[in-house]
């Protein structure tokens, strides 16, 4: 009978963090170098800072009543005085649909002005949405 041989430990199922900062273990493997059998497994998760915490509160509470890119919750995050770490951290893990925020920027746009698709699309961006959430949101609103 053949020996295994023990890889390095993978991760197989990443962590995953809630808005509310609550931490669902993810789990690790190691297998065998050889054949591929998984040999071990464990449970893993990650400990937040304070600061990571509070960011990610922040965030939420931003998210509730204004609508952001991903890249403008983290500016505002770093104005409010968190790191940048911590601010990519909240904007990572704030459950954002970055989809549905660049709707709802794109709608409060159109509230109190009028754009072409082209002039839209390009504020949209300013505002740090990709190009692809920023046609969304366009044509999320008719444009």
């Amino acid at each position: 009978m053949q020996e295994h041989t023990p890889g390095d430990w993978e991760v197989a199922k990443d962590y995953t963090i809630d808005p509310a900062g609550y931490v669902t273990p993810g789990l690790k493997v190691r297998k065998c170098k050889v054949c591929g059998k998984v040999l071990e497994q464990q449970e893993y998760t990650v400990e937040l800072t304070t600061s990571q915490s509070n960011a990610l509160a922040k965030a939420a509470d931003y998210l509730s009543f204004s609508s952001f890119s991903h890249e403008s919750l983290i500016r505002q995050l770093e104005f409010e005085g968190y790191s940048t770490d911590d601010a990519t951290f909240a904007a990572d893990h704030c459950g954002a649909d970055w989809m549905v925020q660049a709707e709802k920027k794109a709608q409060s746009y159109m509230e109190v002005s009028s754009f072409s698709r082209a002039g839209l699309i390009n504020q949209l961006e300013f505002e740090g949405f990709t190009p692809d959430q920023a046609a969304h949101g366009a044509d999320s609103v008719g444009l």
